[in-house]
């Protein structure tokens, strides 16, 4: 088991058009708990290994002299192990709670929630590494007034497969019978991506859906060339609001050459 305890303190003035302000941040505790090989609380355990889990613990304070004090909590937890040492898994669990109120009245100006839980499997094929993770997130914030604000809900589906290729076989020269030792290796990544947004608040702007694919191959014939090519896809979707659809195209293309 590992214990980090972090105390973080900071202070900024600024005079700016006349006006003067005073920010003093701290955040503590700032904590963070691992803890490996949690299988050996099983007893002997052939199928699963590698397991760590991490917890986490976050106090800041930000006051805005004469303006506002401000706080935000965080703490969350995240799980890692490998099954049957071949199959790679992840979850993770993150809240932060938010509030601030006025330096002066004590009246709350604002309140704020965020949580968001993922969850990640990944194995490897030969020389390719294929990964699917879904994320779930929830955020919501009410006014001075006590009314929502914002609130949104957020489901993520995101398939990725890479790959590190190395085909180190050199050009040969047919007259002088020689060989140029080229590197010739590729780094392939690709990502799907499905997301769908929903919230009560923001009707014609917050629900939405967003789908992608990105692919990008980067070719390193030796230590001196690289070159990388690759493109994306993404297509935003409003549920009230047609007018707001688009889609966004990106092309990319670059020459590296080391003297």
């Amino acid at each position: 088991m590992t214990a980090n305890f972090t105390y973080t303190e900071g202070s900024e003035s600024a005079y700016v058009t006349g006006t003067a302000t005073d920010i003093f941040t701290r955040i503590w505790p700032d904590l963070l708990i691992g803890i490996s090989g949690i299988e050996g609380f099983f007893g002997q355990i052939k199928w699963m290994s590698d397991s760590q889990l991490n917890l986490k613990y976050n106090d800041k304070d930000v006051t805005t002299f004469g303006i506002s004090q401000a706080r935000n909590l965080m703490y969350g937890a995240d799980y890692r192990c490998k099954l049957f040492k071949f199959i790679d898994l992840y979850f993770s669990f993150d809240n932060s709670d938010g509030t601030a109120e006025d330096y002066i009245t004590s009246l709350p100006l604002l309140d704020s929630k965020n949580r968001r839980i993922a969850g990640q499997g990944a194995t490897s094929l030969g020389k390719w590494r294929i990964s699917l993770r879904y994320e779930n997130e929830d955020h919501w914030q009410k006014n001075a007034q006590g009314n929502l604000s914002a609130q949104t809900v957020r489901n993520s589906v995101f398939c990725q497969i890479n790959s590190d290729l190395l085909f180190p076989a050199g050009i040969k020269v047919p007259i002088v019978n020689k060989i140029i030792p080229l590197r010739n290796r590729i780094i392939f990544d690709s990502q799907i991506k499905y997301a769908s947004q929903s919230s009560e608040i923001n009707i014609e702007t917050d629900n939405n859906v967003n789908y992608g694919l990105a692919l990008n191959a980067d070719y390193e014939i030796s230590k001196y060339f690289r070159f990388l090519l690759g493109g994306s896809y993404n297509r935003f979707e409003y549920t009230y609001n047609s007018d707001l659809n688009y889609t966004d195209l990106t092309l990319v293309a670059k020459l590296t050459i080391q003297f």
